[in-house]
């Protein structure tokens, strides 16, 4: 019992070593992202994004910012070629 106390750390700052290697060779390793401005490879061909109100603003605002957001979105797939859009509320409509 005595024994197992220094083998535990011991093996326990060796897996520490082995996982903190490991993420830093992939931090090394790891591609950078490319620019939102690029040509993707690919389009996702349905999109859904979910709207939710903010209960501290008017109900009025709120529906202008979600209309407003509506179009923007709209008019991004319409420009980007993605075909299928939902937009549902907070209850999941």
């Amino acid at each position: 019992m005595v024994l197992a106390y220094p083998f535990l750390a011991l093996l326990h700052a060796f897996y520490s070593l082995v996982i903190l290697s490991i993420s830093f060779f992939r931090h090394l390793t790891r591609p950078t992202p490319t620019p939102l401005n690029a040509t993707r490879m690919r389009l996702p061909k349905h999109l859904s994004i979910i709207f939710v109100s903010d209960a501290d603003f008017d109900e009025q605002i709120n529906e202008y910012c979600i209309t407003e957001s509506i179009h923007r979105v709209i008019g991004w797939c319409q420009q980007l070629g993605i075909p299928r859009l939902s937009v549902y509320d907070a209850e999941g409509e």
